[in-house]
C-alpha cells in the first residue's frame, strides 16, 4: 500500500502490510520539509542504524514507536506466547552494552507513561506485516515485553499476600508497578475509596468502583528487590491520577510535592 505521512502509519489496521521500500522512504523523507512525506515537526520519524526502533515526534511529544523486527535476529526477539499477544524485543545495544538513556531505548521505557502506541511490524518477504498496536508490559535489563492492546493479557496473580516484592534487579517503570493487580486489588478492597488529593469518592458519583493506585515512591528509584506494603500506595481518582503523571512528565517526581501542589490548586478554585 502507498503511504504518505506518519499519520498513515498510526491509522493502519490489522494484518495490513507495507512494502519495505515505502516504509524506508517514509522514515527517511518524513524529516525533509517540503517532501511528500513531510507533515510537520510532529510527524518526523526518528531512526537508529542497524536496529528497527523508530519513533514519531520527539520526547516529550512522541506519538508512536515503530518496531520492525525479524524474529530471532536478536537473543530475546520473538513471540512469547502461542496466541501472539506478547512479543519480546531487545533494546538497542552498542558492543553488547545497553544504555537505557539512549533515545531509541528511552522511547520504549517511557511508553507506559506516555501511553503512545508501539506499532509492531514483522518481516514478510519484501513487506513489513503490521501485527498491531502494543503496550510495554515489562522492562528487563536488555529487552522489553510488548503486550497487544486488547486487555486479554493482564497479569493475574496466583496468590495475594500482605507484602509484594517488585523491582528484582529489573529496570521497571513506575506505571508498570502500579499495574501489579494483586497489590492494587487488596488495597482497594480494604481502604476507603476516597481520593487522597481531591478527597472525593468517585464511586459515589458513578455508582461503580472507580479509584486508581499510585506508588508514592517511583519504582525506577529501586535498584534491588523491594518489599511493597499498603503504606507505599496512594489511592487517587482517575482525574487526579492523570494530573499527577502530567506533573511527573514535567520533571517533578515527588508524589508528596505534587499532591500538596494539587491540593492548594483545588482549594483555590473553590
Amino acid at each position: 500500500m502507498g503511504m504518505m505521512t506518519a499519520g498513515d502509519l498510526l491509522g493502519l489496521g490489522p494484518d495490513q502490510s507495507v512494502s519495505k521500500r515505502v516504509l524506508f522512504d517514509l522514515i527517511q523523507y518524513s524529516k525533509q520539509e517540503g517532501s511528500a512525506h513531510w507533515s510537520g515537526p510532529g510527524g518526523r520519524i526518528g531512526n537508529t542504524p542497524q536496529q528497527g526502533i523508530n519513533w514519531i515526534g520527539l520526547p516529550p511529544d512522541v506519538t508512536g514507536v515503530i518496531i520492525k523486527t525479524r524474529p530471532g535476529s536478536y537473543e530475546h526477539d520473538g513471540w512469547a506466547d502461542e496466541a501472539h499477544g506478547l512479543y519480546r524485543y531487545s533494546f538497542k545495544a552498542r558492543k553488547g552494552v545497553v544504555d537505557h538513556g539512549e533515545l531509541a531505548n528511552r522511547v520504549l521505557i517511557d511508553q507506559p507513561l506516555g501511553l503512545y502506541p508501539v506499532l509492531l511490524f514483522t518481516e514478510s518477504g519484501t513487506e513489513w506485516r503490521f501485527e498491531g498496536r502494543f503496550d510495554v508490559s515489562e522492562i528487563a535489563g536488555d529487552h522489553v515485553v510488548l503486550r497487544r492492546q486488547s486487555g486479554a493479557y493482564e497479569q493475574t496473580p496466583e496468590a495475594v499476600d500482605m507484602v509484594w516484592r517488585e523491582g528484582r534487579r529489573r529496570y521497571v517503570t513506575h506505571l508498570l508497578a502500579e499495574r501489579s493487580r494483586a497489590l492494587v486489588a487488596w488495597i482497594k478492597s480494604v481502604a476507603e475509596p476516597a481520593c487522597e488529593i481531591c478527597e472525593e469518592n468517585p464511586s459515589d458519583r458513578y455508582g461503580v468502583p472507580v479509584i486508581d493506585a499510585h506508588h508514592r515512591k517511583p519504582v525506577t528509584a529501586w535498584t534491588d528487590e523491594h518489599e511493597v506494603t499498603p503504606d507505599d500506595i496512594a489511592l487517587v481518582c482517575p482525574n487526579c491520577h492523570r494530573a499527577v503523571h502530567a506533573c511527573m512528565r514535567q520533571g517533578e517526581h515527588s508524589y508528596e510535592a505534587i499532591r500538596d501542589q494539587l491540593r492548594l490548586r483545588l482549594a483555590g478554585s473553590d
